[in-house]
């Protein structure tokens, strides 16, 4: 009965490990599996996870990076990227309206946006009024 103590006091103080597996071996099997965030790396014997390529760490996983090449804001706007978020700006003349840039006809009576080009055409009914 003493032994067996004296074997659970000891082991109290005793950790294990793999002495056979190595610094390189951290990243095999790969140990990263977040979202995105699946790049593993070894530095100072631990293991790293990083993003993939196009994604940018948010928090705890990783997120597709944003940003303006295809043209998300259409070409009535202007697009900027701040903090991964991107910002479209309706362009000089036009105005939003349900997240969409359209022309801006407010200072014309009985008009609408035109939705083939720019400019405003007159709401049925009505006439375009060339004297001004």
């Amino acid at each position: 009965m003493k032994f067996f103590l004296f074997f659970i006091f000891l082991s109290a103080f005793i950790s294990c490990g793999d002495s056979s597996q190595s610094s390189s071996d951290l990243c095999n099997p790969n140990p990263c599996t977040l979202p995105h965030k699946t790049v593993c790396s070894v530095e100072n014997d631990k293991s790293i996870c990083s993003c993939e390529e196009g994604h940018i760490p948010s928090g705890a996983v990783c997120v597709k990076a944003e940003n303006c090449e295809n043209n998300p804001c259409g070409n009535n706007a202007d697009c900027s990227v701040t903090n991964n978020q991107v910002t479209c700006t309706c362009k000089e003349n036009y105005i939003e309206i349900n997240d969409i840039c359209i022309f801006d006809c407010s200072g014309k009576l009985n008009s609408k946006p035109n939705t083939t080009n720019d400019g405003c055409v007159c709401i049925e009914g009505y006439e375009e009024d060339d004297s001004e």
